[in-house]
């Protein structure tokens, strides 16, 4: 924001003194980072929120400046009001605010409100960009959405090699494999891969090149220097097997959340939540609708989602449904919306591509 008339620093300086006691209604906790360039134009009030997102109160700063920044649509009485931190579901910090007025206020930033589990919002004219404000489904929602996942992929689900076998090392191979690599491509590599390294105890003890010649045509060449390196760390450390705990598997390098949540769930039944880019985009699309589905916060929420809806039972079926649906019915550019079993309860329908913010 550029100050526009002359003379301006003092009027600015009271300006910003003014925003920093509203912003005190909100939460005492906040405290301005505002200034005047040399230029003339204002400094950010709270820097790069971008870059802080991870910091404590950096999304409640972004909420409470958007209210301040509408304070004239919402008239000179309108002020924020402080009701206090609490802790919702989960642990999730918010803030309850109240704005008095009745003109109907927007707020730039969505996320900040879904990151800080922004619930809890009293007073009138209060819209997310449209959405309503965003919690984890219900259970009324959960038990649907997973009704109509199982019974579609019991009609349609793609009879795939890997999802007829329980071993840790072959499930880890096909997730590692399916990184960026089209289903098609992979089938004839993961057959050839399991028959010259059927183990990891065979895998750790090839030597690298080997390794990676049989990798070849795939691409992304890393990973098969990750799957080496491990097997070897599996053979010296866990006998050649592949531990059945998160935390352990997570500490492979190469082994996120999604791919640790894979392997738990495929090959050792447990009940464990995933998240890649198919999964991330059924459940936006399902239970948010509109907003940034690759946003930090956005990411994080939809993880709450993935937990949240999964079954205590058909694990394994529930989560190869999640990433069939969204490989080949809910695509990214063109999904098969008309025959679609969730679209009467799907917020993203009908599908606009341009409620699916970049």
């Amino acid at each position: 924001m550029q100050c526009r008339a002359s003379g301006c620093a003092a009027g600015e300086n009271e300006a910003a003194e003014r925003r920093q006691a509203a912003l005190e209604l909100v939460d005492p906790a906040l405290e301005a980072r505002g200034g005047i360039r040399a230029d003339g134009g204002l400094v950010d009030a709270f820097g790069d929120l971008v870059l802080r997102i991870g910091e404590a109160g950096a999304e409640r700063e972004q909420i409470a400046l958007d209210l301040l920044e509408h304070a004239g649509e919402i008239g000179a009485t309108g002020r924020c009001l402080q009701r206090g931190p609490r802790q919702a579901e989960r642990g999730i910090g918010f803030v309850d605010v109240a704005i008095r007025g009745d003109t109907h206020v927007r707020l730039r930033d969505t996320h900040a409100a879904i990151q800080t589990g922004f619930t809890a919002v009293a007073g009138p004219g209060i819209d997310f960009h449209g959405l309503r404000i965003i919690e984890v489904p219900t259970p009324r929602d959960r038990q649907r959405f997973r009704r109509r996942l199982l019974d579609w992929y019991r009609q349609n689900g793609r009879d795939l090699p890997w999802r007829k076998t329980n071993d840790p090392y072959h499930i880890l191979v096909s997730e590692v494999m399916l990184q960026q690599t089209q289903v098609d491509r992979v089938l004839p590599k993961y057959h050839e891969w399991l028959e010259k390294y059927p183990s990891l105890q065979a895998l750790a003890d090839a030597r690298e090149t080997d390794v990676a010649e049989t990798w070849r045509p795939l691409g992304y060449n890393i990973r098969p220097r990750r799957l080496h390196a491990i097997a070897r760390e599996s053979v010296e450390r866990y006998g050649g097997q592949l531990p059945s705990d998160e935390a352990t598997l997570r500490s492979f390098k190469g082994i996120g959340e999604y791919t640790a949540g894979a392997v738990l769930s495929f090959a050792f039944g447990q009940r464990a939540a995933i998240l890649d880019t198919n999964v991330a985009r059924v459940l936006f699309r399902v239970f948010v609708g509109r907003g940034k589905p690759k946003a930090h916060a956005m990411k994080k929420f939809l993880w709450d989602v993935s937990r949240t809806v999964l079954p205590h039972r058909h694990v394994f079926d529930f989560n190869q449904a999640l990433m069939d649906f969204g490989a080949t019915l809910c695509t990214a550019k063109k999904p098969k919306c008309l025959v679609c079993p969730m679209r009467s309860s799907c917020r993203a329908y009908p599908f606009n591509p341009e409620n699916e913010q970049r």
